[in-house]
């Protein structure tokens, strides 16, 4: 298993209060919630106090939730914010017309499309001249 994922269904346990809510969440099967919470065992403390009938989170366990949330905040932002970067365009446009047409259609569209996606550069061309 990966030590991050049982992270998350750790947090998720402890949020939610049961195994069977973060079952529900995060759409995996108990046994796969179970294998998540057993990954932490490595630890040799016990984080969760379960019986047949209710789950209750052990002191040592509330103080590893409250360290592992930081760090999992600080994973989600760093995903984020390199994410960001990712999905804006960038590069050169460059589009060729006839001048009637590039000046009555293209023309007001370009300057609608580099307000939007300012680190495009354009290039247009307008000639009447037929171009290969």
């Amino acid at each position: 298993m990966n030590r991050i994922t049982a992270l998350n269904v750790y947090r998720r346990v402890v949020e939610l209060g049961t195994f069977k809510a973060a079952v529900d969440d995060l759409h995996l099967s108990q046994a796969a919630v179970s294998k998540n919470i057993n990954e932490l065992d490595y630890l040799g403390i016990a984080l969760i106090n379960r019986t047949t009938r209710r789950m209750s989170v052990t002191e040592s366990g509330m103080a590893y939730y409250s360290q592992i949330c930081s760090v999992l905040e600080a994973l989600e932002s760093a995903d984020q914010s390199v994410m960001a970067t990712s999905f804006t365009p960038k590069g050169r446009l460059r589009i060729s017309a006839p001048m009637s047409y590039g000046l009555i259609k293209i023309n007001p569209l370009i300057c609608d499309f580099r307000r939007l996606y300012p680190d495009i550069s354009t290039e247009v061309i307008l000639s009447d001249t037929y171009v290969d």
